[in-house]
């Protein structure tokens, strides 16, 4: 019983170091645009918060920057990056628009609608240059599929009415 129980140890022992990963192995890492379009979506999140949408987009900004230095093809991060902004500051220059005569909301959300308008016309372009189409562009992001419908619709609607990102 004690052989068996030794054989076991040496035997677990031995499976163990085969499982151990080389630590100096490079790291593989293929991202994909898809996965791309989701990482700039979820980091236009961290930028946009109760600030007002100038301080919001210069985050954005500086988030695009740090990507590019890193990255060599940046416009898929870029394309989620600014989608994402613009959906919610678009949504801020909307409260606006509904609290005309709100100056606590009028002084917070002021400029939304054209911050909301340059991060629309930055993503159309890179939507447009990397040949993706709303379908695609909407299903890459990480909303859930009532919110991905609404995106899509609002991408239609701020299409029809700013010619300047169609």
């Amino acid at each position: 019983m004690k052989l068996l129980f030794a054989v076991a140890c040496v035997a677990v022992i031995a499976s163990n170091a085969t499982w151990a990963a080389d630590l100096n192995a490079p790291v593989i890492n293929q991202p994909t645009i898809g996965s791309e379009i989701a990482r700039g979506t979820s980091a236009a999140g961290t930028c946009i918060g109760e600030s007002d949408p100038i301080y919001s987009t210069k985050c954005v900004f500086d988030a695009s920057s740090a990507n590019r230095q890193r990255q060599s093809n940046f416009k898929p991060f870029e394309l989620g990056l600014f989608l994402n902004t613009w959906d919610i500051i678009s949504g801020l220059a909307d409260i606006a628009k509904a609290f005309p005569n709100d100056e606590v909301v009028q002084t917070k959300f002021r400029g939304a609608q054209s911050e909301a308008l340059v991060m629309f016309v930055l993503f159309r372009k890179i939507q447009k240059d990397l040949h993706i189409t709303d379908a695609q562009l909407v299903a890459a992001c990480p909303f859930t599929p009532e919110g991905r419908e609404m995106v899509r619709k609002k991408i239609s609607n701020w299409a029809n009415s700013h010619p300047e990102g169609k």
